[in-house]
């Protein structure tokens, strides 16, 4: 007899099927050229925007440092709190933060482009799915290094570099930063960038804040750990649109030479 999928199973699962999509995607931008532009282009606009971003590093360091001192009296207070829509930001935010529905959703938004063969779509979907990806990846490493307690550890918000988080890989001494947070700030730190002069970019903002919201009230993070996963995303993220921009300007300087070279061989 088949034993029915737990919870714990369809979670399994899904995250899975996630890393295969974005396996899918890895593999399409390899074959079109794409990937190797976009890592050569971030690394370009990492020095040309260094300083830049090297302001906004410290800034946000600044903010992070000066909340540690405030995450327990943060914490309760969110926990203990009774907001309006609390319930359905906790279950939103849950959501948002966990792979298997950002980047399902930004590979399905791939394929359509891929398909009806619009490449803005593709790009832009791609994009969004590479800064995600770069963020969580950024998170896992720097779990590995500030080794920060979680709250259900009892241990307060002070305690770092607890070397049983990194000799036995548990998780409740990785809490600095929060990987779902970054997942969903990483895309929509992009999209945040994409949408310049909107108003719609500012709400975007409200996504991370509702995972941030929701990891907090499951007690999973402090509140400084999803500050800076928001942080670190708007800096990873404004590179890879920088990216971006670049590779338009590429194409958009590269295609009238296309059309010319054309017009000479008809001629």
């Amino acid at each position: 007899m088949i034993e029915p999928l737990n919870a714990a199973h369809l979670h399994h699962m899904t995250k899975y099927l996630a890393e295969i999509l974005l396996l899918f995607v890895i593999v399409c931008e390899l074959r079109n050229g794409n990937l190797r532009k976009r890592i050569v282009s971030i690394g370009h606009g990492f020095q040309v925007q260094f300083r830049h971003g090297l302001l906004m590093f410290c800034a946000m360091s600044i903010m992070v440092i000066g909340i540690f001192f405030f995450d327990e009296r943060l914490k309760d207070f969110i926990q203990g709190g009774k907001f309006l829509f609390s319930h359905e930001a906790l279950r939103f935010g849950s959501c948002l933060g966990w792979p298997a529905y950002v980047w399902t959703i930004l590979v399905i938004g791939y394929i359509v482009g891929m398909i009806a063969k619009k490449e803005t779509i593709s790009q832009y979907t791609s994009g969004a799915l590479f800064s995600s990806a770069l963020t969580a990846l950024a998170a896992i490493l720097l779990k590995l290094v500030f080794l920060r307690a979680r709250p259900p550890a009892n241990l307060g918000p002070f305690s770092f570099f607890n070397l049983e988080g990194l000799l036995k890989g548990k998780g409740m001494f990785q809490s600095l930063p929060s990987g779902d947070v970054a997942i969903i700030a990483g895309a929509c730190a992009y999209v945040f960038y994409l949408l310049k002069d909107s108003f719609w970019r500012w709400l975007i903002l409200l996504l991370p804040l509702c995972t941030a919201y929701a990891r907090i009230s499951l007690n999973k993070h402090w509140p400084s750990d999803t500050l800076a996963s928001i942080g670190f995303s708007l800096i990873l993220g404004r590179l890879v649109f920088q990216n971006f921009k670049i590779q338009l300007t590429e194409k958009s300087e590269y295609q009238p030479k296309v059309n010319e070279s054309l017009m000479n061989l008809s001629l």
